[in-house]
């Protein structure tokens, strides 16, 4: 009887039932699932523990139940309306301060004739360079009632009142803090918005004799108005999340805003058990608001292209002449960098050489000051451990998330156009739409559940993958970059008989490195500053820089005793941080030239 060999040479028949996956399917199917992992299956099992009672066990519990009374306690209780009064407030009014002061500091940059506009670019960036908490820090310090730098001031001046006047836990402060801290982010979106719109409305303005406030107010801001609202919208996006804030100011404002409305059911809930359903239900309610914001921005972004001004050889940017106002203009740049950076790090290198906080005199300085913090910091295992895990987090999370966004960028460009296309584009931007504070909580909530078949909780593995959940920065630089690249490159590829990985390998890829990278390390930057991912999920095992600070901060840490401690650390990990921002800059610097010289050749 025959032998028929099928593994040597398959009939017809055979091969046309068995059709070939390629590799590049197999990536990029692997890329979407874990995308998929990431970001949909924790929120999934958050929303699920909204609607599972009792508010104290976990949503799969054998004990749990279905049931509304999570929703009905939040809705009823009051406590819904007190948080959306109170997260309203504080994010409205930080998001104006910063709108402010960085369409102000842009608008001088980019509209104006002010000498030394690129040195002044890159010192408006400064205050960005010192971590959220480090910064919340600082401004704890200079605010304090009766020590505090600001209020000795003014007491100085007006002596009415014994302490204060300011109070840092109130919603002034809160947003005075924060809408100071967001500043920066405001002036480099609106830089690009206004360094892209052609002056020639403008021009047409004043030669009709409309005046500098006059031609703002009709022709400036009405072509900016969606790019402005964009702004808007993604600043409220992330502000809603933020929680070095409202950690150390909100609690003793007696705030309700939402950040803590997650953190204390989780840590200081009825009976001294954690609140899972109720902590799941404002997480729930406030993923829609933000997904809600996120679909604004979006349709605004889109729209903002149909107001897009700059049209090739006839663009020619209009600058105003300052004259003797240039003088008000260095006033007001160098103000907001005393406020927002000089004296806030000055007042923590003055903490960090006093075992309690002491008025700023010479005399102090001289006779008083030691360097004591420091040596107990560098002695300081946990010190040298949280930055050790800082780096690996930051690390391999940036990887993963850059990686999932090389691949599925070049999915959803190079891919047919249809519904599937635009749902997986949609998909791999929106990660800004989950505020840090709901993705902490949902990574929380399902490695609690999944822990007896994936035991991470409570080590770096699990920090590595929250930490990857930001695709979307990530996502919109690989898709620039691939839109960017001629399909005749790989068309010519594909001729030569490459398959589509090795295509994707060795040709695509040395193309996008540019971009890869500079993305990978924009996320290493901001992984290293993350905190509320960290304080949601690390323990004394596997805390980040930002959390052994943060502890240091808490009267639990020693209070005043660890007062010098905690200001020193903030200096050191601001240092670190500042040297990692330089590398960022030098390397998009450097890769923007060799681009430049190539696109020349």
């Amino acid at each position: 009887m025959a032998v028929v060999n099928v593994s040597a040479g398959r009939l017809p028949w055979v091969r046309k039932l068995t059709p070939r996956i390629s590799a590049m399917t197999l990536i990029t199917g692997a890329a979407v699932l874990l995308l998929f992992y990431l970001l949909i299956v924790p929120l999934a099992v958050q929303i699920f523990a909204a609607f599972r009672g009792p508010t104290t066990s976990l949503p799969f519990q054998s004990t749990a139940y279905t049931t509304l009374d999570n929703l009905r306690e939040v809705y009823t209780g009051g406590g819904m309306t007190a948080t959306l009064i109170d997260t309203s407030y504080f994010v409205g009014g930080s998001v104006a301060l910063s709108l402010v002061i960085g369409f102000t500091l842009a608008w001088l940059i980019e509209r104006t004739d002010l000498p030394y506009r690129r040195l002044m670019f890159v010192i408006i960036l400064m205050p960005a360079i010192m971590p959220g908490l480090v910064r919340a820090q600082a401004w704890l310090l200079m605010l304090a009632p009766s020590t505090g730098l600001f209020n000795q001031g003014i007491r100085a001046v007006l002596p009415f009142w014994e302490t204060g006047p300011i109070n840092p836990f109130s919603f002034p402060g809160m947003i005075l803090v924060q809408g100071i801290g967001g500043a920066t982010f405001f002036f480099l979106l609106l830089s690009a918005v206004l360094r892209n719109m052609d002056g020639a409305l403008e021009e047409a303005s004043s030669t009709s004799g409309g005046g500098t406030l006059q031609t703002l107010r009709r022709v400036t801001f009405p072509i900016m108005l969606p790019g402005i609202l964009a702004v808007v919208m993604l600043n409220m996006i992330i502000t809603v999340g933020q929680f070095e804030v409202p950690l150390l100011f909100g609690i003793g404002a007696g705030a309700n805003i939402f950040s803590l409305r997650i953190w204390l059911p989780l840590c200081c809930g009825a009976y001294g058990l954690p609140e899972y359903g109720i902590a799941a239900a404002y997480a729930l309610n406030f993923l829609v608001i933000t997904y809600s914001l996120f679909f604004v921005y979006s349709r605004l972004t889109r729209q903002a292209n149909k107001y897009a001004t700059v049209t090739g050889k006839g663009y020619r940017p209009r600058r105003l002449r300052l004259g003797n106002w240039r003088y008000a203009a260095y006033a007001f740049l160098f103000g907001y960098l005393m406020v927002a950076f000089v004296i806030p790090l000055v007042v923590l290198v003055w903490a960090s050489f006093f075992p309690f906080f002491v008025e700023m005199t010479w005399d102090n300085l001289f006779n008083r000051a030691t360097l004591d913090a420091y040596r107990v910091v560098l002695d300081d295992s946990q010190f040298w451990g949280g930055l050790w895990r800082t780096f690996v987090v930051a690390s391999l999370s940036a990887t993963i998330a850059v990686t999932l966004s090389m691949i599925i960028a070049w999915t959803v460009v190079r891919g047919k156009r249809g519904p599937v296309n635009r749902i997986l584009d949609l998909f791999a931007s929106s990660s800004v739409a989950i505020p840090a504070t709901v993705a902490a909580f949902a990574f929380f909530m399902f490695y609690i559940v999944v822990g007896k078949w994936i035991p991470i909780f409570g080590t770096i593995w699990i920090l590595v993958l929250a930490y990857s959940f930001r695709t979307s920065v990530a996502y919109r630089n690989s898709y620039a970059g691939v839109l960017q690249i001629n399909r005749e490159l790989e068309e010519a590829s594909a001729t030569s008989g490459a398959s589509q990985f090795a295509t994707f390998r060795r040709v695509l890829l040395p193309l996008l490195l540019p971009h890869a990278v500079a993305a990978w390390l924009l996320l290493f930057l901001l992984g290293s500053h993350e905190f509320t991912i960290a304080v949601f999920l690390a323990d004394a095992d596997s805390n980040t820089l930002p959390v052994v600070l943060f502890n240091r901060l808490s009267t639990t840490g020693g209070g005043a005793v660890s007062q010098p401690q905690a200001a020193a650390m903030g200096i050191m990990f601001t240092v670190l941080v500042a040297v990692l921002a330089f590398v960022v800059r030098w390397f998009v610097s450097k890769q923007g030239i060799r681009q430049e010289g190539m696109a020349a050749g």
